[in-house]
């Protein structure tokens, strides 16, 4: 019998690999990421996760870039899908898509519901991981505001799961002319976070999207199913590390 350990992290470099492929019609190797990135996924999926019997309770919270559009991401090749399948190993991961297009911490767009008023669908004392992904529909609303919403959305998640660990995602740009209340939304995420002592990734800051149109579709603005591929890329080694895999 083969070790089921390295089936399964195999597998997941297969989909992920069969991922990037389907989307741009061809084997071509994964859209473009640092060595600093594509060496810390690479390690996470050879690393030896601590022997566990029980799952892995993942929830990501956020908007369209969570949820998907129609320019990419629903079903199988959404990010938080591709995920799930990469951080498998000793133990099972499940990740939940909470993803609400238009919404915010301040928001409530469309579907009329914030970030915080999410959580008690998604959320339980069962949760380990709760991801924020953005958002840039806050980027109306001023720092202070901004800042007390998180804090407060935060401070829910501790309520209804007191273990779980949080990490925050701040909301990334389609391109590098990143608007000036862009980077006010991410100084008010990113000071919400430290005050909160929990997980920080800066899209802005670490040029996500920035030079690489082919990840963006059509309408400027969302990412194509490469660009959900990118991102699982991008955030399985920081999910992977607040799982303590």
């Amino acid at each position: 019998m083969g070790d089921p350990l390295r089936s399964n992290r195999l597998l997941a470099a297969a989909v992920l690999a069969a991922t990037l492929a389907f989307s741009t019609g061809c084997a071509a190797t994964p859209p473009p990421v640092s060595a600093k990135v594509q060496d810390a996924y690479n390690q996470g999926l050879k690393a030896t996760p601590t022997p566990r019997s029980d799952t892995n309770q993942v929830t990501v919270i956020g908007d369209s870039y969570v949820f998907g559009s129609d320019i990419g991401g629903y079903s199988i090749h959404n990010w938080t899908h591709v995920s799930q399948i990469a951080l498998q190993g000793d133990v099972t991961t499940d990740v939940t898509n909470g993803g609400v297009g238009g919404s915010g911490y301040v928001v409530r767009g469309p579907k009329d519901i914030t970030f915080a008023e999410v959580l008690p669908r998604y959320v339980g004392p069962e949760t380990d991981l709760v991801v924020f992904f953005g958002s840039r529909n806050d980027r109306a609303i001023g720092k202070a505001k901004i800042e007390a919403a998180a804090l407060a959305t935060y401070d829910e998640v501790k309520k209804l799961a007191p273990h779980a660990k949080i990490l925050v995602v701040g909301p990334p740009w389609p391109n590098a002319d990143v608007p000036v209340e862009m980077f006010t939304t991410r100084d008010a995420l990113k000071s919400a976070a430290s005050k909160a002592g929990v997980g920080w990734v800066d899209p802005l800051e670490d040029r996500w999207f920035f030079d690489q149109p082919a990840l963006i579709g059509s309408d400027t603005t969302h990412p194509t199913d490469e660009g959900h591929a990118y991102i699982a890329q991008l955030l399985v080694p920081h999910m992977r590390k607040a799982l303590g895999l």
